[in-house]
């Protein structure tokens, strides 16, 4: 499993893996919990595709935290 870190999104870890040939599978976790799995041929794309997923999901994050 590749490690990627992604500047913009500290608080999330990402992991990119081909799971079966020119399959792969992307894992982003967010430190308090939240998740994204995604699976595809185009590794590129599938990476571009969870870091916008993992922005939407901050900004959903961000307002819960700041209606505590």
């Amino acid at each position: 499993m590749s490690k990627i870190e992604v500047e913009e999104l500290p608080d999330w870890e990402f992991d990119l893996d081909e799971v079966s040939a020119n399959v792969y599978k992307v894992i982003a976790k967010h430190r308090l919990g939240s998740s994204i799995e995604q699976t595809s041929f185009d590794p590129e794309k599938l990476l571009a595709d969870a870091k916008a997923e993992a922005h939407k999901m901050q900004l959903e994050i961000q307002k819960k935290l700041s209606n505590s």
